[in-house]
């Protein structure tokens, strides 16, 4: 990969895994913006469906999601029934965080798939 590294940020979160961000600069401008819309799409956010298109399409919610809510919650008690301070209280909030680190991966992932999806769908 040819380009200048401007900075690189290494950030840790709670559940203690460090990543690492880097901007570069590959000298090439920015792609264009295309410039004639053949095809107009509308969704809608609503409580029954995670997503309802226009067209009367309709997208169910995330069922894998439950079970990570119930680990969530199990976690969280496990956590609240630890002494302040102790080995085993940090070790519970570990879990917990990584636990949140999951649910958090699960919806950006289910969230990039359907764009993604609904994307190549519009472009045909």
């Amino acid at each position: 990969m040819a380009g200048k590294v401007s900075s690189i940020t290494i950030p840790r979160n709670a559940a203690g895994k460090y990543y690492a961000s880097i901007l570069a600069d590959d000298g090439q401008d920015a792609a264009a913006r295309p410039t004639c819309i053949t095809r107009v799409a509308g969704y809608d956010l609503v409580l029954s469906h995670y997503l309802t298109g226009s067209g009367g399409g309709k997208v169910a919610n995330s069922r894998h999601l439950v079970n990570a809510y119930r680990r969530l919650r199990r976690d969280s008690k496990a956590l609240s029934r630890k002494k302040e301070g102790s080995a085993n209280r940090r070790t519970a909030r570990i879990h917990l965080a990584a636990q949140h680190e999951r649910v958090t991966n699960a919806r950006a992932g289910f969230q990039h798939k359907l764009s993604s999806e609904l994307s190549t769908k519009t472009r045909r």
